[in-house]
């Protein structure tokens, strides 16, 4: 995909972490979070953005799952707090390293 522009890699978090899947739904388009880390970014294909909301809350740990740090309650709702770095560096390896990290393992 081309972010301003630059080509940036795609992961499809459907893949990285399971989740009930929507029958009957054929999308248009995709909707895509971009993601930076040390300067280098990567889109996060989701099957829907349901709202971007800024609120501090207290995150519960409940059951540990890959990619996923916690739940809260936002607008009455619980959510998953996804833990985004973990996500990336599942799918893609090595992406996300420190310029300095990467010169030394090369």
């Amino acid at each position: 995909m081309q972010y301003r522009g630059q080509i940036i890699p795609l992961v499809r978090l459907s893949e990285v972490i399971p989740a009930r899947a929507r029958e009957g739904e054929t999308p248009s388009s995709i909707q895509v979070v971009i993601y930076c880390e040390h300067g280098r970014t990567v889109g996060l294909v989701v099957d829907r953005i349901v709202d971007i909301v800024e609120q501090e809350a207290a995150v519960e740990a409940l059951v540990p799952r890959p990619g996923v740090v916690g739940s809260f309650v936002t607008q009455r709702q619980v959510t998953d707090l996804l833990d985004v770095p973990a996500i990336v560096r599942a799918a893609i390896p090595g992406l996300l390293e420190e310029p300095e990290l990467a010169a030394e393992t090369a």
